[in-house]
């Protein structure tokens, strides 16, 4: 009989596969509230923007200081939006670094994560929570203008 190797598996304890799924979900939950987060934003700016229409298509005699107030209530919560981005970025990437270091299992996969963040730029939370709020800023910035001067 040929000599067979014994597979080998992890010996993990109770505690660390518990304190693994802990961190697992963590991450889960920052993904889910930072979606929420980025759907009630998208959804503010939105009504921000319908009421600044009607505003300045109406025949309201103070429009134009009406319309640089939502103006500046949109962009503050552009920047709301950018800050809120980074920080779920933060607690989102922090759980699946402590997940590869304290595992071995995943050493394999932390590499391939570390290899593929050299060549990609952006990471797609920070595609949502940064060029979008500055999309917003601009158009905000932009409507002002044209009111300002009509």
């Amino acid at each position: 009989m040929a000599s067979e190797v014994p597979e080998k598996k992890l010996e993990t304890s109770w505690q660390s596969e518990k304190e693994l799924e802990y961190l697992w979900q963590s991450s889960l939950h920052e993904d889910e509230l930072f979606s929420q987060r980025t759907n009630f934003l998208v959804l503010t700016q939105t009504v921000l923007l319908f009421a600044f229409g009607a505003i300045v298509g109406s025949a309201v005699a103070l429009k134009s200081e009406y319309a640089v107030t939502l103006s500046i209530l949109g962009m503050i919560t552009s920047f709301l939006w950018i800050y809120s981005a980074y920080k779920a970025d933060k607690y989102t990437i922090q759980p699946i670094r402590q997940i590869i270091v304290k595992n071995p299992e995943f050493a394999n996969y932390g590499r391939i994560v570390q290899e593929r963040a050299k060549h990609r730029r952006f990471r797609s939370n920070l595609v949502f929570g940064i060029f979008f709020p500055f999309l917003f800023i601009s158009a905000w910035l932009t409507l002002t203008v044209i009111t300002l001067i009509a």
